[in-house]
């Protein structure tokens, strides 16, 4: 994106929350939850190879699930330190627990750097994200709960299961979307077709009370597999 629309965008933002502070805020956030989000999140899945994905799934889980709740346990316990309450606390560190690295995956895009370390910090960047949302919502019905032994393992485990449950309909649709256009050589039906599975993956998810982004990035990664594979397989069989 050129330096100039970045500008005017910034300068268009800082104006209107001058101008209307606070009245845009729901429809840009609202924007940014299922309109902007779904394919984003396809686009960053559709990149990731999932062979080196598998390869190096240790220092990726680490990073992205032990490391955002242990940046979210440390941001609470200062704040609590600072005077906050442990809900507040919790919640604005699983807000901040998260980095989005985005100016060192550009950089890296422009410069020779070995695929694997490539792929670790892709990786981690997109799956961190959901891992807060994750853990956002988990600590908000804990606290529904009133912060209870009980009420923290009743939310852990639904948001583990939120997030397996994501992930096998993701997969899942992945494979039905590459079967109903694999023989359909068109490039808008394909498009069509992907697009719309992303977005359908996000509110399925939700719908189920599943974690919509890790559905749309399983079902990123997966087409993109199964959608190989098939292609490997045609070629092999018409020569």
């Amino acid at each position: 994106m050129p330096l100039w629309v970045i500008v005017t965008l910034v300068l268009t933002g800082i104006g209107v929350g001058f101008a209307e502070p606070g009245r845009f805020s729901y429809i840009f956030g609202a924007a940014t939850l299922y309109v902007f989000l779904p394919p984003l999140l396809f686009e960053a899945a559709w990149k990731l190879d999932a062979r080196q994905l598998l390869g190096a799934w240790k220092p990726i889980f680490a990073l992205a699930v032990p490391g955002v709740a242990v940046t979210t346990g440390i941001v609470a316990v200062a704040l609590v330190l600072a005077g906050f309450a442990w809900p507040p606390a919790l919640l604005v560190g699983t807000m901040v627990s998260a980095t989005d690295p985005i100016a060192v995956v550009a950089i890296f895009r422009r410069m020779p750097v070995p695929a694997l370390l490539s792929t670790i910090v892709q990786s981690e960047a997109l799956l961190n994200d959901g891992m807060a949302v994750v853990l956002y919502r988990g600590i908000l019905l804990a606290i529904a709960g009133g912060l209870t032994a009980r009420a923290s393992a009743l939310a852990a485990a639904g948001a583990l299961l939120g997030v397996l449950g994501g992930v096998a309909l993701g997969i899942v649709l992945a494979c039905a979307i590459a079967h109903l256009v694999i023989r359909r050589h068109g490039a808008s039906v394909q498009i069509i077709a992907t697009l719309g599975g992303a977005y359908a993956a996000y509110f399925a998810g939700d719908a189920l009370h599943a974690s919509g982004i890790f559905a749309v990035i399983a079902f990123g990664i997966a087409l993109r597999e199964v959608e190989r594979r098939f292609i490997t397989v045609t070629m092999a069989e018409d020569v």
